[in-house]
């Protein structure tokens, strides 16, 4: 396992570089003006909302899971699919599939592990769609 660190932290710091050369070329007066502009309210709103989405997420996943007959303690199962967030810079999101590494120990093969990434890749898919073709219906312009 100890050779995965140093890649890992140099990826984290090209994310990190990255994302620092992109707020100065998108210009950070203006991000930072936008940031100011947030009231309290419609902060906690967002921050609310967001939570709200990785909650539903958590809930699909584990559904998908609990679908080829594998129970996972909530508690531990949180953690595991939590902890593939910390790969999604990867390309394609695979790094997601890390899932796997602690899902095995309650017998989930690597197929049945990857069949649920995908169906939740896909699932995204069709809600992006679904959510692009309301947004071609109702704004004429764009």
């Amino acid at each position: 396992m100890a050779s995965y660190i140093k890649p890992l932290i140099y990826s984290v710091l090209i994310g990190i570089l990255l994302y620092v050369l992109m707020t100065i070329y998108a210009g950070k007066d203006n991000i930072l003006s936008a940031l100011t502009n947030l009231t309290p309210l419609a902060l906690i709103i967002i921050l609310g909302l967001s939570i709200f989405n990785y909650i539903i997420r958590f809930a699909r996943w584990n559904w998908y899971v609990n679908q080829f007959g594998h129970h996972i303690p909530a508690n531990k199962h949180i953690l595991y699919y939590f902890s593939g967030f910390s790969l999604t810079t990867t390309p394609g999101k695979v790094g997601e599939a890390i899932r796997f590494v602690y899902l095995k120990r309650y017998g989930i093969s690597l197929t049945k592990s990857l069949a649920a990434l995908f169906a939740e890749r896909f699932s995204d898919l069709l809600a992006m769609c679904i959510l692009a073709g309301f947004a071609a219906i109702h704004f004429d312009k764009y």
